[in-house]
């Protein structure tokens, strides 16, 4: 923040100066007493927001004896001056001669709408001298008021930087406007100044006029000017001025002074904010990153580009035929935040300035001019449009493609026809001094679909967070180890959170999933699910979900998300979430259920009332908090509310509540296709563990395929 906060007041303090009320700026310093142009101008203030602008046209000179001037003053395109005649040829015309001796001439201009619409540009002047020669004098008019520049580069006086830099510089419009003064060019060189600040060397001007961008001007040990490193006690300092478009010129140049000094290097940043593929097994439901970013792949209009999954520690997708992958590629300083200011390696986050920093943070003033890629230890395969200039490099780390960094397209690569397996993508900046940065390097693995028939065994999704009266952590993972028929394969088993997101290539390992959420005291987190689930419930894959009464709410959550609704319908079977209600939010309001009443050959499941963990149940004698499955549902009803009978207990139901209570329905079957699907609305594990047993056999038999029993309403 005192980097920038410096380079605003020296650039505040730079503008008091240039526009000051009135200046007189000569050309140069008389040399041998020779007439020199020099040019002065005033704004006046008038009533309702115009003013006039004087303008005052000289010769300098040492006059031992009455010289003779002859003026030439040009104005705007389409303009006359105003207040003189002319001849043919544009000299002002004193009498019916060219000829006076006056040594200078006023002008002044009135404005329009607080903008003026004319003024002098620039002046050519004869001076005769005593013997009869004449001296030819040409320049454009030199303002302080109008304009003048600054560099836009967060460079400060003194600082020490690279022997390669760029140069952003900047027109600064004063408070006599005039359509059209903006830059046309830059005029710059190249000076060394001694330890107090006093040139030893002065150089020679250059235009920027034929730059690719005339505002920026790139200098490094090969250019003209020659950028050097400093001896000890010495500076360099770049000097510059601005030529706006209709000629008129910055009267005293702008400068910055620094160091030149060896041992800057760039660092290069492969983006994984939006490092995102796209294919028939890997994408994404919600368009928000394509939204906030516009270089990505293009969605189908239903799916959209995703982020590779994170698997193991690793970045993973499952590849096809269409798979393709969006790669991003910078360097440090490339992106920065805005408030507070600092640099920020995130395309999605922060705003490209083109700063480049070496990895300790310090901008050395460079940018950075070329990139080398390389996939696979490899020449990267670049677009069409990133040809220019392009080379094929072999060196010690093998071969690279090194590719101009012209504008934000030579920054990305979308990759197609890769093969299943692990890659690495390495980047190397390369800035102004030539100086590469060390390799960036990404590494991401494809792996590739697996059909249902080579899928084995059962992933159990822990979504339970530990509580030890509603779901102690041991008791409920021996329960689901022990209750999944072994004929499914192995189980796995991995705790979910509020971080994790479920993989697509992960579940494309397995027969079927069960996720239990079966504490009443927390949210299942579906919503962090339903991506990858999406994949999986497309291509056969088979869920079972055990939970509570949380259960509507959960599912209204994922509704909440992008594409989420249409998981909903598509994938579940539901497209009405009020086909799903919940009974209680309370395990001690209404603990009617005592079983899960089986319909057709699904076997019954009582409620563990004998050993509960959970307090409540072993003083209620029944479960509350449970979901309950309108028969409107497009799929089966599986199991019904086995009700508590009416008078068992304190807390029993009424004969009313009873009839009412023992019609309703807590499980749901839905298949699309090859996919099948489970909703549980009452907690696995708070029932008979035998009966869970003997229920799951029943379930994943059906998703074997070796045994299939429709459900019936009660």
């Amino acid at each position: 923040m005192k980097k920038t906060t410096n380079v605003l007041l020296l650039f505040v303090l730079t503008l008091l100066i240039l526009f000051s009320c009135e200046s007189k700026n000569p050309l140069g310093v008389l040399e041998n007493g020779a007439p020199r142009l020099g040019f002065s101008e005033e704004k006046i203030n008038l009533d309702g927001g115009e003013f006039s602008y004087l303008q005052e046209i000289r010769v300098d000179a040492e006059k031992p004896a009455p010289l003779q001037y002859a003026y030439r003053p040009q104005c705007l395109p389409g303009k006359t001056l105003p207040g003189y005649q002319t001849d043919d040829q544009g000299w002002i015309l004193f009498g019916d001669d060219i000829w006076t001796s006056q040594s200078k001439l006023n002008f002044t201009f009135d404005s329009d709408a607080g903008t003026l619409t004319n003024l002098i540009t620039e002046v050519a002047v004869k001076v005769k001298h005593l013997d009869g020669h004449i001296e030819d004098l040409f320049s454009a008019f030199k303002s302080n008021r109008i304009l003048g520049s600054y560099l836009e580069n967060q460079i400060n006086p003194g600082d020490q930087l690279s022997a390669g830099i760029e140069f952003r510089l900047r027109e600064a419009i004063g408070d006599v406007f005039v359509d059209g003064m903006y830059a046309g060019h830059f005029m710059y060189r190249i000076n060394i100044l001694n330890s107090d600040l006093v040139p030893i060397t002065t150089g020679q001007w250059f235009s920027s006029i034929d730059s690719p961008d005339i505002r920026k001007v790139h200098l490094s040990g090969s250019t003209t000017p020659a950028l050097a490193f400093n001896a000890p006690n010495t500076y360099t300092q770049f000097e510059y001025y601005v030529v706006s478009r209709l000629g008129v010129e910055q009267a005293e140049p702008s400068n910055i002074y620094f160091q030149v000094v060896d041992g800057f290097q760039p660092v290069a940043v492969i983006y994984p904010q939006t490092l995102a593929g796209f294919g028939n097994y890997h994408y994404s439901l919600s368009p928000d990153l394509t939204m906030n970013y516009q270089a990505l792949i293009p969605g189908d209009g239903q799916r959209y580009n995703r982020r590779l999954w994170e698997v193991d520690g690793v970045l993973s997708a499952i590849n096809s035929d269409d798979f393709k992958l969006h790669l991003h590629w910078g360097y440090h300083g490339l992106y920065y935040n805005k408030y507070p200011v600092m640099p920020l390696d995130d395309p999605l986050e922060g705003e490209e300035t083109g700063i480049v920093l070496n990895s300790n943070g310090v901008n050395y003033g460079s940018s950075i001019q070329a990139f080398w890629l390389q996939l696979d230890g490899g020449a990267f395969p670049i677009a069409d449009h990133q040809q220019m200039g392009n080379q094929i490099i072999t060196d010690e780390q093998g071969t690279w493609t090194r590719i101009l960094n012209l504008n934000h397209g030579f920054r990305h690569a979308i990759l197609e026809d890769l093969a299943n397996g692990n890659h690495t993508f390495r980047v190397m900046a390369e800035d102004l001094q030539g100086v590469r940065s060390e390799p960036a390097q990404l590494m991401f693995n494809l792996v590739p679909y697996k059909a249902p028939e080579a899928r084995s065994g059962v992933l159990v999704v822990d979504n339970d967070p530990h509580n030890s009266t509603l779901s102690p952590e041991t008791t409920i993972d021996d329960f689901y180890q022990s209750v999944i028929p072994g004929f499914m394969g192995p189980v796995h088993e991995i705790d979910f959170g509020l971080t994790d997101v479920l993989p697509a290539p992960v579940l494309n390992n397995y027969r079927a999933v069960l996720i239990h959420a079966d504490s009443p005291a927390s949210n299942p987190l579906f919503y962090k699910m339903y991506e990858g689930m999406d994949f999986y419930l497309k291509n056969q894959g088979n869920l079972v979900i055990s939970s509570t009464n949380r259960m509507k709410e959960a599912l209204q959550s994922v509704a909440s998300n992008a594409g989420g609704a249409e998981f909903l319908e598509e994938r579940l079977g539901i497209d009405n979430i009020q086909y799903l209600s919940t009974f209680s939010n309370s395990l001690a309001i209404n603990p009617y259920l005592v079983s899960a009443e089986g319909l057709d050959s699904y076997p019954d499941i009582a409620l563990n009332t004998a050993t509960p963990f959970s307090a409540v149940i072993g003083s209620v004698q029944g479960l509350s908090c449970v979901t309950l499955f309108d028969p409107l549902l497009s799929g089966e009803l599986i199991y019904g509310f086995g009700c508590k009978a009416v008078g068992e207990g304190e807390y029993s139901p009424s004969q009313d509540e009873f009839d009412l209570y023992s019609s309703k329905y807590v499980a749901y079957r839905y298949q699309n296709q090859e996919s099948k699907v489970f909703l549980l609305g009452f907690p696995l594990s708070f029932m008979e563990q035998s009966d869970a047993t003997l229920a799951l056999q029943h379930i994943f038999s059906d998703i074997s395929g070796t045994s299939y029993a429709k459900g019936r309403n009660k």
